[in-house]
């Protein structure tokens, strides 16, 4: 799952890079991208509400956690851009 967080990590990333670079607001990729991250994170949520193997517990927290970093990085990365209020 780590690997996949941080290929998520790594187009987010990639993506608000070629906007800075090109000028553009791509308001609807942004919008689209912040829809995504918000579901990864509710879904992360469910997950820990969910699980009650102490094993997966520990991994449902990071995941949570993950998903929350995600969304404010993006969320942050947006309003920085002008993207949103």
């Amino acid at each position: 799952m780590f690997d996949n967080n941080s290929n998520k990590e790594i187009v987010a990333r990639d993506f608000l890079d070629s906007i800075k670079k090109s000028g553009e607001t791509d308001v609807e990729k942004m919008h689209q991208a912040l829809a995504q991250a918000k579901h990864e994170w509710e879904f992360a949520q469910s997950y820990f509400d969910n699980v009650s193997e102490p094993d997966l517990i520990e991994f449902a927290i990071y995941n949570q956690r993950a998903a929350e970093k995600k969304y404010e990085y993006l969320l942050r990365q947006a309003k920085e851009l002008k993207l949103i209020k």
